[in-house]
């Protein structure tokens, strides 16, 4: 999540590499994606969607967050 969220695509796609769960999400909801997404991290969401991370997961307000960063 961190890395995700930093920007560092080279630490995220090693983690993605050895079997991090791509879709993990915080206890608000929030996952590597949305945080990536909301940070301006171009390369490291399309390196999680490469991973088949998913758009559509809520977060705890239920919002589509990817879908209206994009």
């Amino acid at each position: 999540m961190v890395a995700s969220q930093n920007g560092h695509v080279e630490v995220v796609d090693k983690l993605l590499q050895h079997g991090a769960t791509v879709d993990l999400q915080k206890e608000d909801g929030w996952s590597s994606l949305m945080v990536a997404s909301q940070n301006g991290h171009v390369e490291v969401v399309d390196k999680l969607l490469q991973h088949g991370a998913t758009v559509d997961l809520q977060k705890e307000v239920h919002t589509l967050y990817v879908h209206t960063q994009c």
